[in-house]
């Protein structure tokens, strides 16, 4: 039991667990046109991460750019702002986390060469996480397909996409200032999912203290030159 005058991270919340998980059912009812292009987008994104030549890379990351801004106004700015004040203010984040990726995807010199490396391997298996495991395991908990969280249209798998994308095929501190909002919205959603007592805010955790620590070696298999 609480001692009178302390608080506890559920006390900070706006809303319940259930009315959080039922507003992603909301969110996919209203912006029901746009779920075809998320699921597109998600399954382009491993052929382009594999696939050699800069210009694909670039390509990966413009649809990823395009996906920061859609959550920004579909998500943040319309729906999540009708049960936490805070998202419209989160919605610029996502709007310039857009804006970086759109000038990353514009430089030369900073494409791995090959998805080889620690960093590679585990950029793969976030990227994987994002796009299909983490719509997958809103199902195995029980949530209806209506309410499953997309890549382009949820923030957690967008996020986590992001960050998988970049330690993959990112180098230098551009890429790596492009991690920021990601990893700042993982520790976010984990934070709330933790406050609504879900074991789904630890990936979130991991994914963001992956995103901060794990780099790849300064001259390794990826100084970026561009593929033939």
């Amino acid at each position: 039991m609480l001692l009178e005058g302390s608080y506890s991270l559920d006390d900070f919340l706006l809303f319940s667990e259930e009315v959080y998980w039922r507003l992603f059912e909301v969110h996919n009812s209203a912006f029901w046109p746009l779920i075809p292009p998320a699921l597109i987008a998600a399954a382009l994104l491993p052929y382009l991460l594999r696939a050699a030549g800069d210009h694909r890379r670039r390509a990966a990351v413009l649809v990823t750019a395009a996906a920061w801004f859609v959550v920004a106004w579909s998500f943040f700015w319309v729906t999540y702002a009708t049960i936490n004040w805070a998202a419209i203010y989160v919605a610029p984040l996502f709007a310039m986390e857009g804006l970086l990726l759109l000038f990353l995807s514009a430089q030369q010199g900073i494409w791995a060469r090959k998805v080889r490396s620690l960093p590679g391997h585990i950029g793969g298996v976030l990227l994987l996480y994002g796009l299909l495991l983490y719509p997958l395991q809103g199902l195995a908990m029980g949530r209806p397909v209506a309410a499953v969280q997309l890549f382009g249209l949820a923030p957690d798998p967008t996020a986590l996409a992001t960050l998988g994308l970049l330690m993959a095929l990112g180098r230098g501190w551009r890429a790596g200032i492009c991690r920021i909002v990601p990893v700042i919205w993982c520790l976010l959603s984990a934070t709330t999912l933790y406050a609504l007592g879900s074991w789904e805010a630890w990936p979130l955790a991991v994914a963001a203290a992956l995103g901060v620590f794990i780099f790849p070696r300064k001259g390794a298999d990826a100084q970026g030159a561009a593929e033939p």
